[in-house]
Parts: structure tokens; sequence; C-alpha cells
């Protein structure tokens, strides 16, 4: 039995794609997601599945989620000890004093080359700070002037990169690593 977290693209935001956490748990039923937990509004999941691939179960959600709400929601799946790994990984919590609160972590839906993100960074300057994950898969973001103020979006990346992004916070990357983690006192 793997564990596994799922991060859904554009759920609940700005009044888009709106779906009751309740409502999204209870249509995923069918797919034999076992201990199957919600966090926050955002679109977090966290279950067990017998299946060893994060390709299919995210190509399984999205399918059903268009089923039962006709929304096309992009859906990232990892494995507990990859997304425990991103969030160990981050450069910036060796820093002390960090405020967390500025903190976000950039999910891609594809990998990201560093030669492609050194490019970036080139490009465009920016107030905030940015790290490549090892795996290329996510970018460590520190929005030194806060998430909210800043014009490093998810569009900015995503028309940059050409690729789906969602980001999270860190203490929401936390809590899903902790739900996750509770997960193997049940195997």
């Amino acid at each position: 039995m793997n564990i596994y977290i799922a991060l859904l693209r554009g759920i609940n935001v700005s009044g888009k794609n709106v779906m009751k956490m309740a409502d999204l748990k209870n249509a995923l039923s069918g797919l034999n997601l076992e201990y199957l937990q919600t966090y926050v509004q955002s679109g977090n999941l966290v279950f067990m599945s017998e299946e060893d691939d994060s390709e299919t179960l995210s190509k399984s959600i999205s399918g059903l989620i268009f089923q039962k709400f006709n929304y096309q929601v992009e859906v990232k799946v990892l494995k507990q000890k990859e997304f425990h790994q991103n969030l160990a990984e981050n450069p910036y919590l060796d820093r002390p004093l960090i405020d967390v609160k500025k903190l976000y972590y950039i999910n891609l839906f594809g990998i990201l080359s560093s030669e492609d993100f050194d490019k970036l960074i080139e490009r465009d300057k920016f107030s905030e700070e940015m790290v490549l994950g090892k795996t290329g898969q996510i970018i460590y973001v520190l929005y030194n002037n806060g998430f909210g103020r800043s014009k490093l979006t998810h569009r900015y990346f995503e028309n940059k990169l050409k690729v789906f992004v969602t980001a999270r916070n860190h203490n929401t990357m936390t809590k899903l690593d902790i739900l996750s983690d509770n997960l193997k006192n049940i195997k």
C-alpha cells in the first residue's frame, strides 16, 4: 500500500472551480483511495492506494473530477517519500529566523532543466528569491514582500515555463507531510 499526496490546481480559487471538499471526497470514493483525507479548501488530498504509478492516479482523479463536476483540473500526485523529500530539501529552511509565511513551493506539472531555470532568473528580475529543486519539479520561492503583492504569480510561471503549476505555502506543505506520515501507522 502506497501513501500519496495529491495537489489539485485551481480548485476554489477566486470563485472558480468551486467544490466542497466533502463532495470531492465522496466523488473520489469510487477510485479505491483508502483513508482519504482532504486538507483546506484549495484541493489537497492525502490517501493510500495499491496503485504504484502516480501518473495513473493523477489521470484517474482528474478524469473523475471532470466527470462529476465538469471541471478540467490538473492533479499532481506524489508519493509520500517524494513529497517529504521536496519539503526537507527546501534550502531556505536552513536560514535562521526565516519567515515561513513568505515561503512557497511552486509544484510543476513537468520537469524544468536547470538551464531553463537559470534563463528564467536571468531574464526577469524580481525581489523574490528562487531555487529549483533537485528533481526539477519544484521551485522554492521566498516572497520577501509577500505572496499577494508579487508579480511572480501562477500565470507568470505558466506563461514563461509552458507548464501548469500549483503553489502551496510552507504551512500547508508541512501539514500535508504530517497527515501523510500519520498514515504510516495504519500500514
